[in-house]
């Protein structure tokens, strides 16, 4: 027997409601979902109902398959399932299941294996076999919504995405979420690149949309139509390995309650890499959460999603999975970035209000990385008193304080950077401090200072900070310096290895720290 298909959600008190009868037996490879429509036919014990409209029989079968499935994920075994009519008259019988109905539990969302949805939106897969099920005596009927609902059949996880013209790279991140998301959701902001075939290649649901100079706008319409209980946010030049995918299923997994709701959010590690490939700056960014109309993206340029969540309370938990991100390797496309988004934000700023410190931290990242050092220099100055006077400003004061040091070196004046550096040491210290410190004791002729402040570089480790640094350059600058300073002191040879030390940290990512750097001294005197 063959059922018509539509996708549906599941709506209903503990007593659900239901009216006219539906009786139908399934056996084993019997039962098809399929996606035409005409009249349906149900046959069992010799009872047979006709009806025109294949909708509604359909519908109420689904329905009651869906409930099993629910109290599934619940932990119930399904025994004998009552369905009940609510004063509306008409046929009440119970829906009986046998042992074999446990095996329609697969559907669980933490085991199943996702299958991105084929630009449809449904909330149950228009195709489905329900080859498991020996036989279900189903007496249901016209579904009765309720006011409140207490289950939605749904996917698992979403993966929504904001794109114009990257037909470059967007191949490669579906490909990489194929075997973990559940849904693709994709807002076009005007692609002419070919760039909404690919998405459509991959299975995704694709929503143009005209380009308003605001990322959020853009980021919560993709939101709005995902219809997972889990969001999770990638750009089209950002991928995951597959060790890290098969991580953040599981954890999602974990972290869904008995009724399919996301629990908690997600911070990510965000992995920069070069153009050559080579591991780069690392960063924090919470880029999984529960999909709920409470929490959505603010801030028209560096969009974020954390301000949401603190209000509706969600709990935030910091993982070690990582995603990459190709996206600085381009530098003519970062320049392009930044020149957009300097004029957002200045956008912003005009328009008034009371703006979050971080607004103007990211605003002198804009001016820093477009080489606009003096103007960098006034807004990171203006960040970081903001920074101090907000009460949950620390983060961004200390990143603030450490962009001022770059831009006055950048400017050549090394004593007014030297002057704003801390008076003693901590092992706190931003490791780009360190560097910026080595740096300004060398400008002023302090090569000694500057080679032990170099050589506590190399103690530097990679981790999360504002702002985001690059480990390995921070320590071939430092191997690059002590080299050339080893020489200029009558050691060439010592020299020389601190050089190549530092061609095989750029190239090959080898490991110096400074247990490779005694070692290097002691075998080179």
């Amino acid at each position: 027997m063959r059922l018509g298909a539509r996708g549906f959600e599941f709506q209903g008190a503990p007593e659900l409601r239901f009216g006219v009868g539906v009786l139908a037996e399934f056996e084993k490879g019997d039962a098809e979902v399929e996606p035409d429509g005409g009249v349906g036919r149900r046959e069992a014990d010799g009872f047979t109902e006709r009806y025109e409209r294949l909708g509604e029989a359909q519908q109420a079968f689904q329905r009651v398959a869906e409930l099993v499935m629910h109290l599934g994920h619940s932990g119930q075994r399904v025994e004998n399932l009552a369905v009940k009519r609510d004063g509306l008259g008409g046929l009440a019988r119970a829906v009986e299941t046998d042992s074999a109905v446990e095996s329609l539990l697969r559907g669980r969302h933490e085991a199943a294996r996702p299958s991105p949805s084929k630009n449809v939106r449904t909330a149950s897969p228009a195709s489905t076999r329900l080859d498991s099920v020996r036989h279900t005596r189903t007496v249901a009927a016209f579904f009765m919504p309720s006011p409140a609902p207490t289950f939605a059949a749904r996917p698992l996880l979403s993966l929504c995405m904001i794109v114009k013209n990257e037909r470059e790279t967007l191949a490669r991140c579906l490909a990489s979420v194929k075997d973990v998301v559940n849904e693709i959701v994709v807002v076009d902001t005007g692609s002419t690149d070919g760039t909404q075939a690919i998405a459509r290649e991959h299975g995704a649901q694709l929503i143009q949309s005209s380009w308003e100079n605001d990322f959020s706008r853009a980021r919560n319409q993709s939101l709005a139509a995902a219809t997972g209980a889990w969001i999770l946010v990638l750009d089209a030049d950002e991928y995951l390995l597959p060790e890290d995918g098969a991580a953040l299923r599981q954890l999602i997994a974990q972290h869904t309650d008995a009724d399919g709701r996301a629990t908690v959010a997600f911070q990510l590690v965000l992995q920069n890499l070069s153009a050559d490939g080579r591991p780069g700056m690392l960063a924090h960014i919470t880029r999984v959460f529960p999909n709920r109309a409470d929490v959505r993206y603010e801030w028209p340029i560096h969009e974020q999603v954390m301000t949401s969540l603190s209000r509706a309370g969600v709990p935030v938990l910091t993982l070690t999975v990582k995603f990459l991100h190709t996206g600085y390797a381009n530098r003519e496309r970062n320049r392009a970035k930044q020149l957009r988004n300097r004029e957002i934000f200045q956008t912003q700023i005009a328009g008034g209000g009371d703006l979050a410190p971080m607004t103007y931290f990211l605003l002198g990242g804009c001016h820093l990385d477009l080489g606009e050092h003096e103007e960098a220099l006034t807004i990171y100055r203006f960040a970081l008193q903001a920074a101090r006077r907000a009460p949950d400003g620390d983060e961004v004061a200390r990143g603030a304080h450490v962009r001022v040091i770059t831009c006055l070196l950048a400017l050549g004046r090394a004593d007014e950077a030297l002057a704003e550096m801390p008076v003693e040491f901590d092992a706190g210290w931003h490791p780009e401090l360190m560097a910026l410190r080595a740096e300004a004791e060398a400008k002023l002729g302090r090569a000694d200072e500057a080679r032990g402040w170099y050589e506590r570089v190399l103690g530097c480790v990679a981790a999360p900070q504002i702002p985001p640094y690059d480990v390995t350059e921070l320590k071939c600058d430092a191997l690059l310096f002590l080299g050339a300073y080893w020489k200029d002191r009558g050691k060439p040879a010592r020299g020389v290895q601190l050089l190549r030390a530092a061609l095989a940290l750029k190239q090959e990512g080898k490991a110096f720290g400074p247990a490779e750097l005694a070692a290097l001294y002691e075998r080179v005197a």
